[in-house]
């Protein structure tokens, strides 16, 4: 039977103390200055880009098409980003995507400020998109393929909480901050001006680092054809997966809560706009208390508290947390006479149900497997969520506008809350299992 391994043990947790200090590190602080700077860029055109379409189109279906733009490439270039950053220097990888970013950046400022009102204009904001979106695939297994490189083994678990840390601040500053700050200034070419700003601030800040050079895996066979050795990659993966019954639930659980976000994400524009009657661009405020409640929980999760119980309850816990949090803020939209702190509580519950879900399920993801077969392991996850994440963006989109925003909000909390229900349940007959094996050895020593 497979046992149910501590949270967090006792190194991990001051090695989680460990980011500060890690950013005297020179080729740290310029990965991590270039990641939060490219990323606040991306997140600022990104929610300039959902607004417009909403503005534009007043169609839930619409927006669930933009966010499809963007979701599409992970799901066809992450099959190849992985063998192309093994067989190329990292840092190189990183660059170059810094520097690709600046002409789509440009090109969107154009196009909003020349042609603001032409039937192409959602075409321009589709394709941005899904360039933005393919080169993200390149430059995020680069950067997670360098930072071991610049750290030992025991700063790479404090590496990774900063360089996460740094991805969520990003993206509450490009999308509560600039972005609704700046549509209201002048518009979304004014957005598409400072992304670009930042492209450039993102390439200065790794420009003097030092070769990241490329590795290869002794235990991989080699194949000349990078997709075909990326589909054997992907085959291991999901063999591995299909194996450890925690694996493939961790898995799941992080597939459907990330699918949810995105499917709330796509309906937060009309929800605004329609529901709240506030403009487009104040929706960004509204994920503030998502924010407050994730970086919360990111902290309970790695405090002494992580100790109380396995991974897998906490992400079982965190799950259901997410999905009632998500249930509640939809119930509370439906009353007549909107309740804000409540919907804001609401919203917090599911933001730090979100991180006790995602955390532990990820860190399982990167414990139980072989060392040799983690990174196949988590490559074949970001493939399954990033497919399962693309096909359902324009049907929400689409259920909404027919059957309306709230319906599709219940509809998505009672299916996590049921998959939470299953883990739940799951986790309880593990245990019931570990005291039932444990009963004749006791009886033996009594």
């Amino acid at each position: 039977a497979i046992r149910c391994k501590p949270t967090f043990c006792e190194g991990a947790l001051k090695e989680y103390a460990a980011p500060r200090r890690l950013l005297a590190n020179s080729c740290v602080r310029g990965l991590c200055l270039s990641q939060f700077t490219a990323l606040v860029g991306t997140f600022a055109l990104y929610f300039a880009s959902m607004a417009l379409v909403e503005e534009i189109t007043h169609s839930s279906t619409q927006v669930g098409l933009m966010i499809f733009s963007s979701t599409l490439p992970g799901f066809i270039f992450g099959l190849i980003a992985g063998p192309y950053v093994d067989r190329h220097d990292r840092i190189a990888v990183i660059k170059l995507g810094c520097i690709l970013r600046v002409p789509i950046g440009i090109g969107f400022a154009l196009a909003m400020y020349f042609a603001p009102h032409t039937s192409s204009l959602l075409w321009v904001v589709y394709i941005c998109n899904f360039l933005l979106s393919a080169l993200a695939q390149f430059v995020i297994s680069a950067e997670a393929s360098a930072i071991p490189r610049y750290v030992t083994s025991e700063q790479l678990m404090g590496a990774n909480s900063l360089f996460n840390l740094s991805s969520v601040v990003s993206q509450g500053v490009g999308v509560i901050l600039i972005a609704p700050i700046l549509l209201k200034l002048g518009g979304a070419w004014l957005v598409g001006v400072v992304s670009t700003v930042l492209y450039v601030l993102s390439w200065l800040a790794i420009v003097g680092l030092p070769r990241g050079g490329s590795e290869f895996d002794p235990t991989k066979p080699t194949v000349k054809n990078g997709f075909v050795s990326a589909l054997a990659d992907l085959r291991q993966g999901w063999a591995y997966i299909a194996s450890d019954r925690f694996v493939w639930l961790a898995v799941i659980q992080m597939v459907l809560a990330a699918t949810s976000v995105l499917a709330v994400s796509t309906l937060a524009p009309g929800f605004a706009n329609r529901i709240l009657g506030k403009h487009v661009a104040d929706v960004a405020y509204a994920a503030l208390p998502a924010g407050l409640g994730f970086v919360g929980g990111l902290m309970f999760i790695s405090s002494r508290h992580g100790l109380r119980m396995s991974r897998q309850a906490w992400s079982a816990l965190g799950l259901t947390l997410f999905g009632a949090g998500l249930l509640g803020f939809s119930l509370l939209t439906m009353l007549k006479g909107l309740h804000l702190l409540g919907l804001a509580v609401a919203v917090a519950v599911a933001g730090f149900g979100f991180a006790l879900t995602m955390i532990p399920a990820r860190t399982i993801l990167q414990e139980r497997p072989a060392p040799y077969m983690r990174g196949r392991v988590i490559s074949t996850q970001i493939v399954l969520a990033n497919a399962a994440s693309t096909l359902p963006m324009p049907a929400t989109g689409g259920l909404a506008d027919i059957w309306g925003i709230q319906q599709v909000l219940i509809t998505i909390a009672v299916i996590v809350l049921a998959m939470a229900g299953l883990s739940v349940y799951m986790v309880r007959t593990e245990r019931a299992k570990a005291v039932a094996a444990a009963s004749p050895k006791v009886e033996e020593v009594s």
